[in-house]
């Protein structure tokens, strides 16, 4: 993206169709201290989708989730993950899925607290990917 107003409006065309790429949810305070005005604040957000796998048939998958770090240790993080889990629920989910980087101790943290489970070493399995170049040639060759 060349800079935030393309990633603002790439986000917009793709949640707002018809058929959205992803659904999201999002925290706001409100902008003055005592809520009189202005433009909420975001604070965080979850932005999730739905998969599915033969195995496991319907799932939520967790693709991006943020809290302002002012705004963490507040609830604020476990009820956007609470609410993404009931929608999976209304769904007929049967897991909700989502990856972290190896690094983030405080997010594995959280996620554990939250009942997550790190399956990473119990399935053994590799997360591969291609960038759009790469995609593009494969589709060609």
């Amino acid at each position: 993206m060349k800079d935030s107003n393309d990633f603002v409006a790439a986000l917009r065309e793709d949640a707002f169709r018809d058929d959205p790429y992803f659904r999201a949810l999002v925290a706001e305070v409100p902008s003055t201290a005592d809520g009189s005005g202005g433009e909420a604040q975001l604070i965080g957000y979850a932005m999730y989708y739905f998969c599915y796998s033969p195995f496991v048939r319907r799932a939520v998958y967790l693709q991006s989730f943020y809290v302002k770090p002012p705004y963490r240790g507040r609830g604020i993080g476990s009820s956007l993950m609470k609410e993404v889990a009931k929608i999976g629920v209304e769904n007929s989910c049967n897991k909700m899925k989502w990856t972290c980087q190896g690094w983030d101790d405080v997010a594995i943290k959280f996620y554990k607290k939250c009942g997550g489970k790190d399956i990473t070493e119990e399935l053994d399995c590799h997360l591969f990917n291609m960038d759009r170049e790469e995609l593009i040639d494969f589709a060609k060759s």
